[in-house]
């Protein structure tokens, strides 16, 4: 088949766990038909660099939509029926150049890369789509609403998250429903998205689930081969390891608990530790804190993470809501780093809490946990090379790959445009 990617975001370097799974799937589909890439890029971004021109056999880059004004935005929230998220990367440039690209390039499918960029699957004529979910979105919403409605300061939060989880419930049905296959990134996922395209507040009245609608788990990967096994070891100074991109709400809100209700918890038993919380665009409200508090290192963009992975005695994750399969958790059981984890921190990975990592909920024992790991070299010693076996026999992309090509070959039989858009 000849298929085209649509990304929000030029897939290389895989810098974040949205850039990485469009790179790898891109790569699996590359590997067994012939793929081109449509893509936003930002001003000075290239596909010279990498392997992207190998892979592609043409990449056409288009230029993000600027930022909308926030009185802009406000207004949407409260008056436009379409979510943040639908009209962040509605460009009437792109959406010129797919149609372009789709009424001559001879494609059998397109591949679109998230639900960021789901609002063009309405320019989808005559040719089959795959919408590929990254995140159930409209739960994401709401899980990060009711974790905002319990601090009267994010309160501002709860509203927006609110008002965007019912818009969102509406547009993803429908971006799903324009799909004739829909990816999911686990188990839990596939059945929440399932629900809602079934559900009567996924659908408009009267009108039944689209016949053969059809979802796939393709889950999220690591590569192992480019991740070194750390064994644990002595470090000079307890060091814990917070990464990912800190302009994602969710991280950012797993970041404020950590160092709000964790880190003081921690430093009364072992007050020579040092937390370090590495990734893009911190808030503001963190960046305070690592002012104020020696023990807090919050560090923005680095270069390099392998410093930091070297350092770490344990790898923390205290997330309390987001969606999808935590490419953070991969990493880290694929590096070997003893591992603490909220349970929501661990979803939809196959991975056993006390075999492969610790699982701690609350603060004290989130707090605890850690401690433990921290004066236990014989504990850390059994996890690290757990994990890593666990990495390497279940989520390395060579094994997600085939599920990918599956997929495509699932809607071989079908005809094309099947599915009114």
């Amino acid at each position: 088949m000849r298929v085209l990617f649509l990304s929000p975001q030029l897939p290389w370097p895989p810098v974040s766990g949205a850039r990485m799974r469009v790179f790898y799937l891109l790569r699996a589909a590359a590997s067994a038909h012939a793929v081109d890439l449509l893509s936003f890029a930002a001003p000075g971004e290239t596909a010279a660099a990498g392997p992207l021109r190998a892979l592609c056999g043409e990449i056409e880059l288009v230029p993000p939509p600027r930022p909308r004004p926030a009185a802009l935005r406000a207004l949407d929230t409260l008056a436009a029926p379409l979510p943040d998220l639908a009209e962040r990367l509605w460009s009437a440039e792109m959406a010129r150049r797919l149609r372009e690209r789709l009424a001559g390039g001879g494609y059998d499918l397109l591949h679109v890369c998230g639900l960021e960029v789901g609002r063009y699957l309405s320019q989808a004529r005559g040719v089959r789509a795959i919408l590929d979910e990254f995140n159930v979105e409209h739960a994401l919403q709401r899980g990060l609403a009711r974790a905002d409605t319990a601090r009267p300061r994010a309160w501002p939060g709860a509203a927006y998250s609110a008002l965007q989880a019912a818009k969102l419930a509406r547009f993803e049905a429908t971006a799903c429903r324009r799909a004739d296959l829909v990816l999911a990134v686990s188990e839990a996922d596939a059945a929440g998205l399932a629900r809602l395209v079934g559900s009567p507040a996924g659908r408009p009245a009267g009108v039944p689930l689209a016949p053969g609608w059809t979802v796939h788990v393709v889950p999220n990967g690591v590569d192992t081969t480019a991740l070194r096994y750390r064994p644990p070891r002595p470090q000079p100074q307890p060091a814990l390891l917070f990464t990912g991109t800190m302009d994602y709400r969710p991280n950012a809100d797993a970041a404020l608990w950590l160092a709000r209700e964790v880190l003081p918890l921690i430093r009364r038993a072992a007050p020579a530790v040092r937390l370090f919380v590495v990734g893009h665009r911190p808030p503001a409200a963190l960046v305070a804190l690592g002012k104020c508090d020696r023990a807090l290192a919050v560090t923005g963009s680095v270069p390099d993470l392998d410093p930091y992975w070297d350092a770490a005695a344990v790898y923390v994750l205290p997330m309390r809501t987001g969606g999808g399969v935590r490419f953070k958790a991969m990493e880290a059981l694929a590096l070997g780093l003893p591992l603490v984890s909220t349970s929501f921190g661990m979803q939809g990975l196959d991975a056993e809490p006390g075999r492969h990592y610790l699982r701690a909920d609350r603060a004290d024992e989130f707090a605890a946990a850690v401690l433990r790991l921290l004066s236990d070299a014989d504990l850390r010693a059994r996890l690290a090379p757990a994990g890593r076996a666990l990495a390497e026999e279940r989520f390395d992309w060579r094994h997600v790959a085939p599920r990918l090509l599956r997929a495509y070959a699932s809607l071989a039989p079908r005809a094309v445009g099947s599915r009114p858009r």
